[in-house]
């Protein structure tokens, strides 16, 4: 494959959806919707795939017609249908998942030519969006039995990463993966994006040798002040304040100290409470 790959990992509820777009938005990628997370291809990579395996997985890839993967069904991005940009001459292959890390974390080591950008979120605004979103937080569950393991979530897909403990695992293994192979990792904070989506978008793209262009500095202008009720939705139209979480606030607490405790305080929106 002549095209270079990339993926966008965040666990779900991280703002992938959004980062996803914007990536989307440039030219010279050709962006794909969690492949592994689909029927067509999952399990395409596991603990012992080669770096021939990924090879084939990014070629399988780019040929696909899965719908899901191709955004087609609408859901995925919105209300209605997913964004469309005008593309060519194409450089990048780019995937995004927020399930089957141990998949993403395989690809990275054994193909040198794979980079990977990992968004993180702070927990407790993770865990308020998983809340907030019907299609993914049943009602008759209760939070304190949930935030901490997800089980009632967890347990639908062997891939699922709802909980404060994925978000901690998965996290950390990000940040040890940009230790071992830092020219190929990139840690992208929520907060910093969507405070500043031009500056990191602009540091995005550079991570892949991309420049930030007309159609990228349209999109998040068009993004950031159209509004969306879906939950999926890209358009969120940010207000000047930070949504109330609606967790308890002693789990709050308890979330706050467990990230400190994990190495994670950087992560924490306007830092350790």
């Amino acid at each position: 494959m002549t095209l270079s790959p990339g993926i966008l990992f965040g666990v779900p509820r991280s703002g992938t959806s959004w980062l996803g777009q914007i990536l989307n938005s440039h030219s010279a990628v050709l962006y794909r919707f969690q492949p592994i997370h689909s029927y067509t291809f999952a399990p395409t990579i596991t603990n012992s795939s080669s770096r021939r395996d990924i090879g084939v997985f990014y070629e399988e890839l780019l040929a696909t017609n899965d719908p899901y993967v191709l955004q087609l069904d609408g859901y995925t991005s919105g209300a209605n249908k997913a964004p469309t940009f005008r593309k060519g001459p194409l450089s990048h292959l780019i995937f995004k998942e927020t399930h089957f890390w141990d998949a993403c974390e395989r690809a990275c080591l054994v193909d040198p030519r794979v980079k990977l950008v990992g968004l993180i979120r702070d927990p407790v605004d993770v865990l308020s969006s998983w809340m907030n979103n019907p299609s993914e937080y049943d009602i008759n569950w209760s939070i304190r039995d949930q935030w901490l393991e997800a089980r009632g979530k967890n347990s639908e897909h062997p891939g699922n990463l709802f909980g404060f403990q994925a978000w901690a695992d998965v996290n950390s293994r990000i940040l040890k993966l940009q230790d071992q192979i830092p020219e190929r990792i990139l840690v992208v904070r929520y907060e910093r994006l969507r405070m500043d989506p031009l500056s990191e978008a602009g540091r995005i793209l550079n991570f892949f040798h991309l420049d930030l262009c007309k159609e990228t500095e349209d999109f998040i202008a068009l993004s950031t002040t159209t509004a969306d009720s879906n939950p999926y939705s890209v358009f969120r139209a940010f207000e000047d304040e930070w949504p109330e979480t609606v967790l308890p606030a002693d789990l709050v607490r308890e979330i706050r100290s467990l990230s400190v405790a994990c190495n994670l305080t950087e992560f924490l929106r306007g830092g350790e409470r």
